[in-house]
């Protein structure tokens, strides 16, 4: 062949191939990017974030700068009384009607009986939060994302039943055509083949109308379209012993055990004002009247000092606030058993099922070896007239659904690993 043959039909058939269709895991991808409450959470993580960031920097040294500045029509006058017995009498003394003040200080907090640290760790908890409540979204897009691809594999197994019934049917019809044709079959037996055939075909045609309807929601949820999408490696799962384990880091446990620490920090940080609370500060001012309060002059002083603080009596209210801690804290501890409890009955289940399709497997084969040899026996019985046309017609299409059913066991099956890999939260079934 002439090279320059050779490479344009390597060209031609390189620009015909069609593109590399997306694998399941990046519509998922995909599908975390466009969902709106994930990336509401994305966003809640970044606050929470910086909240955190911001509760660290209240134990840091301030800086502030002031000033004031005022003017008032009457001077201050201070008239002291004469006393008897004094040798000498005080002048009466007026002031300036002109203040100004400037200031420069420097504050540093030094107790603050746990409410900088615990305010510190409720900003650590709201990252934690919104990090497993990002897990939880996360794995909840994954699932809707893979519920559409598999109810559409189960679906499409449906179809192909339908279609090899189709096929089957029109295969029959051309041969009870030429018999009709020979006098050896009734009309009967045309009419009723072709109404199986018809009713085959609008089913088949129902199953593809969900198909597109799944196919709008899988476009909606991930831009993808799903007649595209190929499964890139099927769902595996842990043995049921692991699960037991993976459940203890499941992120909807761990949500309860950080709304149980919350809770005991906010009690903590409720009662830092029954502690000791002191912070030192320096300030230097400049201005008048200055130290000498009745003087014009301007002044230069500075002021160095420790504040205290620690509340020593309020009704009880400290005892109020633990109360109702551990009130919460009793709730918080039942929900999370009850959780555990719910997501271990779940998993259960699920492996039962999955334990029970199995099991069925060998049946439905036997069940397809029988069909069929029950169909041989019916077609022999309706060719020697001693079976209706009726009867042979309910065989065949009996065959084509145990055919059938074993395709969709499977993806029955891959669906409910799935749900397994969602009930513990995990996003990718590898």
């Amino acid at each position: 062949m002439n090279p320059l043959a050779f490479l344009f039909l390597f060209l031609s058939l390189a620009l015909s191939s069609p593109p590399p269709a997306n694998s399941l895991e990046s519509a998922i991808e995909k599908a975390v990017l466009r969902h709106v409450a994930a990336q509401q959470l994305n966003s809640r993580l970044e606050e929470a974030t910086l909240q955190r960031r911001l509760a660290e920097k209240a134990r840091l040294p301030s800086a502030h700068m002031g000033g004031s500045a005022r003017y008032q029509t009457d001077r201050i006058e201070v008239e002291f009384p004469t006393i008897p017995g004094m040798p000498f009498s005080m002048p009466d003394i007026s002031g300036t009607r002109f203040f100004a003040d400037m200031n420069l200080g420097v504050s540093l907090p030094l107790l603050s009986g746990g409410k900088l640290q615990n305010t510190i760790r409720l900003g650590r908890l709201a990252e934690e939060t919104g990090g497993e409540q990002v897990k939880l979204i996360h794995a909840q897009v994954a699932w809707d994302v893979k519920q559409l691809y598999m109810t559409d594999r189960l679906m499409d197994a449906q179809s192909a039943g339908a279609t090899a019934l189709i096929q089957n049917l029109t295969l029959h019809q051309q041969r009870l055509s030429r018999l009709y044709d020979a006098g050896l079959c009734s009309k009967a037996d045309l009419i009723q083949s072709e109404e199986k055939r018809n009713e085959s075909e609008l089913s088949r045609m129902e199953i593809e109308r969900n198909r597109l309807q799944l196919a709008d929601q899988f476009r909606d949820l991930t831009g993808c379209e799903l007649s595209g999408i190929v499964l890139d490696h099927l769902e595996t799962i842990p043995t049921a012993e692991a699960c037991a384990d993976l459940i203890e880091s499941h992120p909807g446990l761990v949500l309860k055990q950080i709304e149980e620490n919350r809770s005991l920090t906010q009690e903590k940080l409720a009662t830092s004002d029954y502690r000791p609370q002191s912070a030192a500060f320096a300030e230097l001012h400049g201005g008048t009247p200055g130290i000498n309060m009745l003087g014009d002059e301007w002044s230069l002083y500075g002021i160095v000092g420790i504040s205290f603080r620690l509340t020593l009596f309020d009704f009880n209210r400290k005892k109020e606030l633990l109360a109702q801690g551990q009130v919460q804290q009793k709730q918080i501890q039942f929900e999370a058993k009850r959780y555990k409890e719910q997501l271990l009955m779940r998993i259960d289940m699920l492996f039962r099922q999955i334990e029970a399709l199995r099991q069925q497997e060998s049946g439905n084969r036997k069940l397809v070896e029988l069909a069929g040899q029950f169909l041989a026996h019916q077609e022999r019985l309706w060719q020697e007239n001693q079976a209706s046309h009726t009867d042979y017609l309910t065989a065949l299409e009996h065959l084509t659904q145990q055919q059938s059913r074993l395709d969709q066991a499977h993806w029955q099956i891959e669906r409910l690993k799935g749900e397994i890999n969602f009930t513990l939260a995990r996003v990718k079934g590898e």
